[in-house]
């Protein structure tokens, strides 16, 4: 009867759209959860010891393996792909990237970066490898650290889930100081990944 088949496939449908709709409310329960313990257990600002000028810091990420995919007039993009450490079972490649605002931009994200980042992930595919984590932080060097500036901080990005991590990082180089100030913490781990990120971040700056 095609009317039964029909009813099957609307059934099989509905039930696939729920529970796709109730995982990614799920994640962003999770992932909210994983951004309050970071406040909570927030650690204190790094000394700039590699990053105490623009130049300085460009040094270090090449130094480090970066590679630069673009740079305009109001960022730096770099990149560096590795073999994925965490998840050894699986052939994957861990992707991370670095962007490397500059003075005059007033935002962490820009616009355009979604853009270039996604053309970054298509060029990894193009040459057939696998990624399910992508790891990004966003420098930008500050005169000074005033409250507009602290609110951006907590516009942090953490999403993990079956497939992998999804993590953006905000730091701010405070010039006045000479510190890296950023949401993050030493004493809680929600994932492997988030503890690779902040322990690649303390080596550059």
């Amino acid at each position: 009867n095609p009317y039964i088949y029909a009813s099957m496939f609307f059934s099989f449908g509905l039930l696939l759209f729920y529970s796709t709709y109730l995982q990614v409310r799920l994640e962003n329960v999770v992932s909210r959860k994983h951004l309050f313990k970071i406040r909570e257990h927030q650690a204190k600002p790094k000394t700039m010891v590699h990053s105490k000028s623009q130049q300085q810091l460009l040094r270090r990420l090449q130094k480090e393996g970066y590679e630069l995919f673009r740079q305009t007039k109001r960022y730096y993009l770099f990149y560096r792909l590795n073999d994925d450490e965490i998840r050894k079972t699986r052939k994957r490649k861990l992707l991370e990237i670095i962007v490397l605002l500059e003075n005059q931009t007033k935002e962490f994200y820009e616009i355009g970066l979604d853009e270039d980042i996604e053309n970054i992930k298509q060029n990894v595919i193009s040459q057939r490898h696998r990624v399910d984590s992508i790891l990004i932080t966003q420098f930008h060097y500050l005169e000074t650290l005033d409250q507009n500036w602290k609110q951006k901080l907590e516009e942090n990005i953490f999403i993990k889930n079956r497939f992998g991590v999804y993590s953006v990082i905000n730091v701010a180089l405070d010039e006045s100081t000479s510190k890296a100030v950023f949401l993050h913490t030493k004493t809680y781990r929600p994932s492997l990944y988030y503890e690779h990120q902040i322990d690649e971040i303390y080596k550059l700056i």
